[in-house]
């Protein structure tokens, strides 16, 4: 489990620091307007995403739409990222815990060791899909796929 696991740790990484690095470069707040007077600086800009301290507006300018571009776009803000972040790594440190746990109780007896053994497996399970989500990346491997 441990080369999924050191995969996932690094994409999690990649993820923080995009996410970080967008925070230091446009603010900290992120929103979403069908109003180009809210950004008036950018009325005429061709794109969606506006820039400008301390937030980054996300425009949408296709009326027919109802604005899927820029909801996406303002839905995974900076924030909401190191949030799933913060939470995938704490599942990942459930993972470490509950294998801790089975390898001590394997050798003690002192403690069911199928109860044990089934939270490595449904962790491992977890964990293969939460990798599954980077599976266009060129380290992902296809054993690592849920069933």
């Amino acid at each position: 489990m441990s080369e999924i696991v050191e995969f996932l740790r690094a994409r999690l990484d990649e993820d923080e620091r995009v996410a970080r690095a967008a925070v230091i470069r446009y603010g900290l707040t992120w929103w979403r307007t069908d109003a180009p007077d809210d950004v008036d600086e950018y009325a005429d800009w061709p794109g969606f995403v506006c820039g400008d301290h301390p937030a980054l507006a996300v425009l949408d300018r296709d009326d027919d739409n109802d604005g899927p571009h820029a909801d996406h776009i303002a839905r995974h803000d900076p924030a909401r990222v190191a949030r799933e972040v913060a939470a995938k790594r704490a599942i990942l440190a459930q993972e470490e815990e509950a294998r801790a746990h089975y390898d001590h109780i394997k050798s003690s007896a002192t403690y069911p060791v199928e109860t044990s053994i089934g939270h490595v497996v449904a962790l491992a399970t977890v964990i293969r899909h939460l990798a599954s989500a980077y599976a266009d990346h060129p380290d992902y491997r296809e054993d690592w796929r849920p069933a």
